[in-house]
């Protein structure tokens, strides 16, 4: 989920709900404050990122679907085109969600899912502290949600946070192409390689040219 403007103003939920229904772009809300996601309008260079972004969630919606395909039937995925409720004063719109058995929406309020299974956001820099903080936060106390997924964008990396019988949280980082991914609630699989499938991480800077560059610079 990719965060590029903070109102600054305050709002109620009913303020924001009527907001919402009204704009052109989708807003996550906490706490009195708004969350522009991500649209077009975006700087030279933070189109890299947002253009690693859109294909990793597709990467992620594909193969997740096609494993659901097999596996569970009675599951269906959405993206950000669906608000999910975290609590009164919480609501967001999560980069990739699944869902089972009977979708529970949110009385009287359009679009609003109450019952996600499991949640993937895909990291930015202006987006991981709260992706991490208050939003996990609110995520872990949704009663149906048994795993929360923190997926890098700028490095092969995927947390996985799963939801144990006790309450507790395991948490399980995969850093391989040939790691595979299981989710038990939903009973399928999904590969690292092909959450990642096409995405060109950033170049690391050559030795032998820093070292060029520190000669010609008289250090």
């Amino acid at each position: 989920m990719s965060q590029v403007l903070k109102n600054k103003k305050l709002m109620t939920v009913e303020e924001y709900l009527r907001f919402e229904e009204r704009s052109k772009f989708r807003h996550e809300y906490m706490d009195g404050e708004i969350f522009r996601l991500h649209d077009h309008a975006v700087s030279p260079q933070m189109a890299g990122n947002r253009v690693s972004h859109i294909f990793i969630v597709s990467n992620i919606c594909f193969f997740l679907r096609l494993s659901l395909r097999d596996k569970n039937k009675n599951c269906q995925v959405g993206t950000t085109e669906m608000r999910v409720f975290l609590r009164e004063n919480h609501y967001s719109y999560p980069d990739v969600f699944a869902v089972c058995g009977e979708i529970s929406l949110l009385p009287d309020i359009f679009d609003t899912l109450e019952n996600p299974v499991v949640i993937f956001e895909v990291l930015s820099k202006s987006t991981e502290a709260r992706d991490r903080g208050d939003k996990a936060i609110d995520y872990r106390k949704l009663e149906t949600l048994t795993d929360y997924f923190l997926v890098s964008q700028d490095k092969m990396r995927i947390e996985q946070q799963t939801r144990q019988e006790d309450g507790t949280w395991k948490i399980i980082v995969y850093e391989n192409a040939d790691d595979v991914i299981f989710i038990s609630s939903l009973n399928c699989e999904i590969k690292i390689a092909d959450v990642y499938e096409n995405i060109k991480f950033p170049l690391k800077p050559s030795l032998k040219l820093i070292k060029s560059k520190n000669k010609k610079n008289g250090k």
